[in-house]
Order: structure tokens, then C-alpha cells, then sequence
């Protein structure tokens, strides 16, 4: 949020296609949010979040999150976006910051099997392997009468 312009913000406020999250503050490494203390995950994430352009969503750099950002994150009403719901990524050696979604928390999770959805994770340039050249092979075999859903809709409930 830190680093999108206004004018883009208020561009992509009215596509109704389009749904924003929180990734971040700067986004500056993908540690970001990996040591964060409660007070300081609260105090960003309060300070950065526009409910005008955002949902209460937010996925971290790098999947790293502290255990004290997702308890900030749950007190201020929102999902978190994680690769699994379990901690088996914790101390995983591409980012030892990931562990379990806490309880009552609403989360996404990547690579957890919904029945009846495709989850397609991507960036919007070519980095992690996911840009659009990367996958766009994949996103062109989607079936055209395929629905896409936000992520928003589809958060449960640890």
C-alpha cells in the first residue's frame, strides 16, 4: 500500500472485477512481517489499511508472518493468506517464518484442496517463478465457463 499510487487506487476502486488486499507495507523484503511484535503488526496494518480501496484481507511477503501479526490481524477483522493452515512450512529453509493459522482466525490457504476451485497464485511481473508468462499456459487451459471467485468469499475458519 505504501508504494501504489493514489491515482491507481482510485482507477481500480470502481472494476468490479478487481478486489484489493493488503500484502505488506512496503514490501521491502519478504520478512516484512515476519518478527513483528503485536503492537507493531497492529499499528501498521491499522495506520496502511483504506477500507475505501482494500477488503480486511492480507497476505504477507514471502508467506512470512509472525504468530503476533495473525493475532493483530484477527483483531482487526481480517483474513490472512497463508500456503497451508498447518505450521509443516514452519522453519521450511525458503522462509522459516510461516507458522499455523491460530485459532478463530479466518485464513486462505494456497495449497489446501477446496473442492470444485482452481487456486491460481501469481505475480503481475516475472519473479517466484509465477509471473504472467510463467503461468499463462495454465490460465489458458481455465475452461471458459469457468467462474472466478474472490478470495474473500472463500476464507474459512480455523
Amino acid at each position: 500500500p505504501k508504494r501504489i499510487s493514489r491515482e491507481l487506487l482510485e482507477t481500480v476502486k470502481f472494476l468490479d472485477w478487481i478486489q484489493l488486499a493488503i500484502h505488506g507495507e512496503y514490501h521491502d523484503s519478504n520478512y516484512e512481517f515476519a518478527r513483528r511484535t503485536y503492537s507493531e503488526a497492529y499499528g501498521k496494518i491499522y495506520t496502511t489499511f483504506d477500507p475505501f480501496f482494500y477488503i480486511s484481507g492480507f497476505k504477507a511477503p514471502g508467506w512470512q508472518i509472525s504468530k503476533e501479526t495473525m493475532e493483530a490481524l484477527k483483531k482487526l477483522g481480517f483474513w490472512v493468506a497463508v500456503q497451508y493452515p498447518d505450521d509443516r512450512m514452519n522453519g521450511h529453509p525458503d522462509g522459516k517464518y510461516q507458522p499455523a493459522v491460530i485459532k478463530g482466525m479466518k485464513y486462505y490457504a494456497l495449497n489446501e484442496e477446496q473442492e470444485g476451485y482452481i487456486k491460481i497464485h501469481g505475480h503481475t511481473w516475472d519473479v517466484c517463478g509465477n509471473g504472467i508468462k510463467d503461468i499463462a499456459e495454465k490460465l489458458k487451459k481455465i475452461p471458459k465457463e469457468t467462474q472466478f471467485e474472490f478470495i474473500n468469499n472463500i476464507t474459512k475458519i480455523c
